[in-house]
């Protein structure tokens, strides 16, 4: 069933269907705040948002006026038809893009200053309605992420990504990223979605380019 989600200060409503929705809507919803957080009075100018499903941590992130660009990248086609969907229904064809796509090196020639993501948090293959959302085996997906986006990012760029302890600790993902150019300024615990031996820890690990290199 086609639902919609009103949140934010603009209100855009952002259509979905409920396995679209990997936790875009509950401790996605955090984003904003993090970002204000980490860089006050900051406007980006063109944000990436990785595995966005049908968009609601992305549009969240326009919607209060945090990036003046923003677009949606998923491997998943009809989590982008809903994204496309709630593009034309708020107008938003002039700010936002989609892609649907696997692997981020396939993107066009654009460079992006923001890059968030809430991608799959464990490294297993079960056998689940959700493990499209929900596994990563081998941080396969991450690794190729992490081996390409530096090639997108500006040299004052920002990698914010969202995992949870429950699946991954920083250190899984180390090597992946200092490996490419890149940097880990600070691993952030959610200041309201970490709860210890839970199975949601969510934490952010903020990443920038290593320009020394």
């Amino acid at each position: 069933m086609l639902k919609v989600n009103t949140h934010g200060k603009n209100k855009f409503t952002i259509f979905y269907i409920e396995e679209l929705n990997g936790g875009g809507m509950g401790f996605g919803a955090e984003y904003p705040d993090i970002i204000k957080r980490l860089y006050p009075n900051k406007i980006f100018n063109h944000c990436l948002d990785w595995c966005s499903g049908p968009g609601f941590i992305g549009l969240e992130i326009l919607d209060q006026g945090l990036c003046k660009q923003l677009s949606l990248v998923d491997i998943y086609q009809p989590a982008i038809d809903h994204a496309q969907y709630t593009i034309s229904h708020n107008n938003l064809q002039n700010a936002v893009t989609t892609y649907c796509a696997g692997d981020i090196g396939t993107l066009p020639n654009v460079k992006f200053d923001l890059v968030v993501a809430n991608p799959p948090h464990y490294d297993v293959d079960h056998e689940h309605p959700s493990k499209r959302i929900m596994d990563d085996p081998n941080w396969d997906i991450h690794r190729n992420f992490y081996n390409k986006i530096s090639n997108y990012l500006t040299d004052d760029g920002v990698i914010l990504i969202q995992e949870n302890m429950d699946g991954s600790k920083p250190e899984h993902f180390t090597e992946m990223i200092e490996s490419n150019n890149l940097e880990i300024i600070d691993v952030i615990k959610s200041p309201t979605w970490f709860e210890e031996s839970t199975h949601l820890m969510i934490y952010y690990i903020q990443i920038h380019k290593n320009n020394g290199v």
